[in-house]
């Protein structure tokens, strides 16, 4: 979406960002995911697993902004 540009993105991102903040515990990390379409470390407990998912999330909140969409320059 962020290669849509405009009010796609704008409209994504603000679905997506909502989503994974008000997921996240108290603590700052996120919870284990219950689904199983979602790899091991989703489900995993452990210290491990809980820095995976936290490492995800962050960069789907913040690594967007180092690229410009593929329509400018």
């Amino acid at each position: 979406m962020l290669m849509f540009g405009n009010s796609s993105w704008k409209k994504w991102e603000g679905l997506f960002s909502r989503e994974v903040v008000k997921s996240q515990s108290s603590d700052g990390s996120w919870p284990v995911m219950a689904n199983p379409a979602h790899g091991n470390l989703q489900k995993e407990s452990s210290t491990t697993g809980a820095t995976y998912r936290t490492a995800l999330c962050v960069l789907m909140l913040e690594s967007y902004y180092r690229y410009l969409p593929a329509n400018r320059e």
